[in-house]
């Protein structure tokens, strides 16, 4: 695995001054598996669950790279993926914020009803004055502890550190009226990069790669968010003539990952057998992409790899 990364860095070192905006992606793409390759498969205690991760991730970067040697047309294509991604990354976000939103307004609706039921009984009760209060102050904090453990109970992300240090009514006004309005202005942005990059391309090119450019698309005022059809891994494995490396990999981790009976009755610790099938798996996947990067250098340059390749 060492010399194989170390190739890998050779390679991304000669085309780190690239002009050539293909060169500059297909980087991008190496040295990010190569950062989580080394992480996860140089850590002493290693997580069979990351080494899946990143061998997944790995084999998704070498059928997108080899997609982009076919036709590098494709890496406009990709980039404009990239936007949609954090479009509906920024979506789900906001439909979150709304939802959680929904439930700090009923928890405040709860918190008003048990300071009222609270206070009407503080004024029947009858005794010392700093008894009453006493057990005044001690009964508000139980229910209100109670309905903050209550709240950590339901579909909430984003907000709970927020409620126990502002409360539920005013975490509720800063989302609707800071975070909301932030999440909108990056999706605008991103939909204006979408229209920069499609001035890039033809039409047909991003209909050839089920890209649907919708009215909406066209229009400089489009807030609305776009659902672009995407092609599946399968089927982008198969047009990189991966196939048989995408249904390997993800029947195998997929046993392990997802929780069905093989992940609840494997042992605990990390078998050493799957490491080496996962490391063999990733190494193999980024000597493929060093390869394509390195037919992207002059003949010279390359001559500096050919010595250790097979011993890679």
């Amino acid at each position: 695995m060492l010399e194989t990364i170390n190739r890998a860095k050779q390679t991304l070192e000669k085309l780190k001054k690239s002009p050539n905006f293909e060169d500059v992606f297909f980087s991008f793409i190496l040295d990010k598996c190569l950062y989580q390759t080394e992480l996860a498969f140089r850590r002493e205690e290693k997580s069979l669950n990351e080494l899946c991760a990143v061998t997944r991730f790995n084999l998704e970067a070498l059928i997108d790279m080899r997609l982009c040697e076919q036709n590098e047309s494709y890496t406009l294509a990709m980039e404009f993926n990239q936007k949609q991604t954090f479009i509906n990354l920024y979506k789900t976000q906001l439909e979150q914020y709304q939802q959680e939103i929904a439930i700090l307004k009923e928890y405040e609706k709860k918190e008003s009803e048990i300071s009222k039921l609270l206070t009407d009984e503080l004024f029947q009760k009858k005794g010392a004055q700093s008894d009453v209060m006493k057990k005044f102050g001690t009964d508000r904090v139980e229910k209100e502890k109670q309905l903050d453990d209550d709240f950590l109970d339901e579909a909430i992300y984003f907000t709970p550190s927020r409620v126990f240090s502002d409360g539920y009514a005013f975490t509720a006004s800063m989302i609707e009226k800071k975070v909301l309005p932030q999440i909108r202005d990056k999706i605008n942005q991103l939909l204006k990069e979408q229209r920069e990059i499609a001035k890039k391309a033809k039409k047909d090119f991003f209909h050839q790669f089920a890209f649907a450019l919708s009215s909406e698309m066209q229009d400089s005022k489009a807030a609305s968010l776009i659902e672009i059809p995407q092609e599946s891994w399968q089927k982008k494995a198969s047009e990189a003539n991966l196939s048989n490396e995408y249904k390997f990999i993800y029947r195998y981790t997929s046993s392990i990952i997802h929780c069905v009976g093989l992940a609840y009755l494997s042992k605990k610790d990390v078998d050493e057998n799957d490491v080496n099938i996962l490391e063999t798996a990733s190494k193999r996947y980024i000597r493929i992409m060093t390869k394509i990067l390195e037919q992207r250098l002059k003949p010279d340059d390359i001559k500096l790899f050919q010595k250790n390749d097979s011993s890679t």
